[in-house]
């Protein structure tokens, strides 16, 4: 026990040196060395051990973070636990209750906290709390949780019990354990190379992201990605020279993982900023070319040191993927264990003994469960789950509703046994014999609700600059002004590569480098975006055309002059629809840049009043619900844009896919009837306020 207590203290002052009160600093590794041999020394003299005691006693090493008790707890709970009382009895048994509260008397205690709805986040205590969670699809999934959780409470009462969904698998059969097993003993291989490697330059205590920022550093062969640069130890972990950064943007991708981080030079890191390598450096062909190249040369060799495919292929896309499947899925986990926390607070805090209000079930387990009972085919013919149709989610509730534990036990079981040809498939009949029509029934029914999006903020104008040409394209559909813009020929469209200025008012400039860039792109596929590189030349012995001047035509209202010309407004808050005193329907579209004028000037938003006379109808932004009486577009439909034209974008409520787009005008939609309507959390049609 005299060692015990007595080896903390004595090889912490081995490795580190105080300055003051303040400040605390690591020995170099030479006055490091001698101080443990002097310490090892120390405990062979004072207690009596051997020389091969002192020495281990010399080389021990506690990772960072390895235990989460101070020397006081640990003291107080060593005693008992030498007298073999387990650590949870300690920590949680209700007879060592008073032990605990003599012993430890400012722990964190039950707060006998009860709450009748879930709190708003208006209030002070939810906002800290919020704060903490640094994650804005959790805060967001959790705000949707509370109206939804909320509204039930005041239809139906409190409920006796809460299952949530999480992601996470529940068993793993034997090849699929070996499998992990082997991944993570190479990995914890690699972290152990890396712990050695910062001991021995002098980082005894290091952190978990030093050991990421030393593997990043290998896996770029100790090279900037960026700049090539070759990346010294010191210049790394010593002067903060070069930093950890993210391929694609965490705040757009929510990829915290390590195959979206590499490493960066401070500067340039900064001047990145919220865009991904080829949006950064993809303008600059020379730049490009060199970081192509580079990265073809860090991927890893078979069974050698470097970077995966994939993540060199992240790196060079020249975008990010539509599909945010994988991020979600990411974040649905960490988000339902967040929302199970937060749902406890419907109940009582009385600590461990209070009583399992909230459930935890798994993904996995849902799937199979939905297959099982046939749940599958409500919205599909093939019995495969489909989200193409936003009411699945319905269904998954409805199943996870039906999961007790007992049917989570049977199907782990069944999943870790698999791979052995004798296991059967666990026969789980339905919760009752009519759940399938119950739910066909139930989901015909279902009104889905979206989220309105009114807010202004977000970038006012695309970054895109346009020069002036002076020149006016009218048209059938009105008078548009002519712009010009410099483009990589790999970015340009089949539409912008065949159009013709002179006919069309928007194309290549030049006549020219537009027939052989035509040509070049024929000859190669058609499609632009696969065309280069390599580059055609303007002539044979001309320069390689990698950028070309682009006509365009767009209404001068929609443009917004910038220090370097115009930039296009790009998003647009709403369509206000109007009715004239002649019975004609009028509308304005309002651009988010203009929507934020507005605010500036403590104007309202949406103009109820015109100075012609026009009455008032609805306005309608993304997220806002109509419906239709009657006809082929009888329903709930959503809306999903507003274009300059007036063409409003809707979509079914129920498509999860985008494949019922229509863009009507508004006067379709007075024509036929169509009503804004508000759609509550929990699907409850109400009457629009507009």
């Amino acid at each position: 026990q005299a060692i015990r207590e007595a080896v903390h203290q004595r090889l912490w002052s081995a490795d580190y040196g105080e300055i003051g009160k303040q400040r605390v600093v690591i020995l170099p590794a030479q006055e490091r060395n001698k101080r443990r041999t002097d310490a090892a020394q120390s405990f062979i003299n004072d207690f009596g051990i051997s020389s091969e005691q002192g020495n281990a006693l010399r080389e021990l090493s506690f990772p960072a973070g390895w235990e989460p008790y101070s020397i006081a707890a640990l003291e107080a709970f060593l005693p008992y636990l030498e007298e073999g009382v387990r650590f949870g009895t300690l920590t949680n048994g209700p007879e060592w209750e008073e032990w605990r509260s003599t012993t430890f008397p400012h722990r964190d205690q039950p707060t006998g906290e009860v709450l009748d709805k879930l709190p708003s986040p208006a209030t002070k205590n939810e906002q800290e709390r919020i704060a903490k969670l640094r994650n804005p699809t959790v805060v967001r999934t959790q705000n949707e949780l509370r109206k939804v959780v909320n509204n039930l409470i005041d239809l139906f009462g409190k409920p006796d019990l809460i299952r949530v969904e999480v992601a996470r698998d529940v068993g793993k059969s034997k090849r699929e354990r070996e499998e992990i097993q082997s991944a993570i003993r190479k990995q914890e291989k690699r972290r152990k190379d890396a712990a050695k490697d910062l001991e021995s330059n002098g980082i005894a205590e290091h952190s978990r992201g030093d050991v990421e920022k030393w593997l990043l550093w290998k896996e770029g062969q100790e090279r900037c990605p960026y700049t090539g640069d070759q990346i010294g130890f010191a210049a790394l972990f010593g002067e903060g020279r070069y930093q950890v950064e993210h391929v694609w943007p965490r705040s757009r991708s929510f990829d915290d993982s390590f195959r979206n981080k590499t490493l960066c030079r401070q500067d340039i890191n900064l001047e990145k900023g919220n865009r991904t390598p080829f949006e950064y450096l993809g303008h600059d062909a020379d730049k490009w070319a060199a970081i192509q190249t580079r990265m073809q040369g860090m991927i890893a060799p078979k069974g050698g040191i470097g970077m995966s495919p994939g993540k060199v292929r992240r790196f060079l896309a020249q975008s990010m993927p539509d599909d945010f499947a994988s991020r979600q899925l990411n974040d649905t986990g960490y988000a339902a264990r967040q929302a199970v926390s937060f749902l406890k607070r419907l109940w009582p805090d009385v600590g461990p003994e209070a009583p399992v209000t909230v459930q935890a079930v798994t993904g996995r387990v849902t799937a199979q469960l939905r297959r099982l009972w046939t749940l599958n085919n409500i919205l599909a013919d093939d019995g495969e789950k489909t989200r193409a149709d936003h009411r699945h989610h319905a269904i998954d509730a409805l199943t996870v509703a039906c999961t007790h534990p007992g049917m989570t036990q049977t199907l782990s079981r069944y999943w870790q046994t698999k791979d052995d040809p004798r296991a059967e498939r666990p026969i789980l009949p339905p919760p009752w014999s009519t759940i399938r029509p119950d739910a066909e029934k139930a989901v015909s029914g279902t009104v889905v609700s979206h989220r309105v999006r009114k807010k202004i903020s977000g970038p006012l104008h695309k970054e895109t600059t346009y020069g002036d040409t002076g020149n006016d394209v009218v048209t059938t559909r009105g008078t548009y002004r002519q712009f010009v813009t410099r483009k990589n020929v790999e970015a340009l469209t089949k539409s912008e590569l065949g159009s013709d200025p002179e006919t069309d008012g928007r194309g290549i400039r030049d006549g020219r480098v537009r027939a052989i860039l035509q040509a070049w792109v024929a000859e190669r596929g058609r499609d632009p975006k696969k065309a280069f590189p390599p580059y055609p030349h303007l002539g044979e012995t001309g320069p390689e055309i990698r950028k070309v001047r682009l006509l365009t035509k767009q209404q001068l209202s929609l443009m917004t002059p910038v220090s370097t010309g115009y930039a296009d407004l790009g998003s647009n808050h709403h369509i206000a629809i109007y009715r004239s005193p002649e019975g004609k329907v009028v509308y304005r579209v309002v651009s988010l840049f203009e929507a934020s004028r507005r605010l500036a000037r403590r104007e309202p938003v949406v103009r109820r009043f015109r100075d012609d006379g026009a009455v008032f109808v609805m306005s309608l932004s993304p997220g806002d619900a109509v419906e239709f009486p009657t006809g082929t577009m009888k329903g709930v439909w959503i809306v999903t844009g507003a274009w300059a034209s007036g063409q409003i974008v809707l979509e079914t409520a129920i498509d999860a896919n985008h494949s019922t787009t229509t863009r009507p005008m508004p006067g379709f939609l007075l024509r036929d009837g169509a009503k804004k309507i508000s759609v509550d959390p929990i699907g409850r049609i109400r009457k629009a306020n507009d």
